[in-house]
């Protein structure tokens, strides 16, 4: 599994990704967006926003269904990514009961404070904050 920032990827690769789930906030993905290789096929995407200068938050995680297994090695990778960028902590907004299984399994704990001044997305959901030390 390789991981490309977007803006470094073809237009027919975020086609791609904007095929798997076409919701997918195309802006976000070209301005703070990574897209996940596996042996040179285009298997998700995901984007790591800056909302303070030491708060990340994870958006729009997708991964084909073949690399559903690799979701908890993909979620640790971007722990690292944002650790290496100087976050304390990495906000997720989860609307699925299997998502918040496997946050809860990977030591996010549930909050009721958004990051920063976001706005919350319009999916009723959960938000989850990992703390990096």
């Amino acid at each position: 599994m390789k991981i490309i920032r977007a803006e470094h990827v073809t237009d027919g690769t975020i086609d791609q990704l904007l095929t798997l789930n076409p919701d997918l906030d195309q802006q976000l993905l070209k301005t703070c967006g990574y897209v996940v290789d596996n042996d040179g096929l285009t298997a998700g995407c995901f984007a790591l926003e800056q909302v303070k200068s030491d708060v990340y938050w994870l958006r729009q995680l997708q991964l084909t269904p073949e690399m559903a297994g690799s979701v908890i090695v993909l979620i640790e990778t971007v722990i690292n990514m944002a650790k290496e960028k100087g976050a304390q902590a990495l906000y997720v907004h989860s609307h699925q009961p299997q998502v918040d299984t496997l946050l809860t399994a990977l030591q996010f704990d549930e909050t009721t404070v958004t990051p920063g001044d976001v706005q919350a997305p319009e999916q009723a959901g959960k938000w989850w904050i990992y703390h990096i030390s």
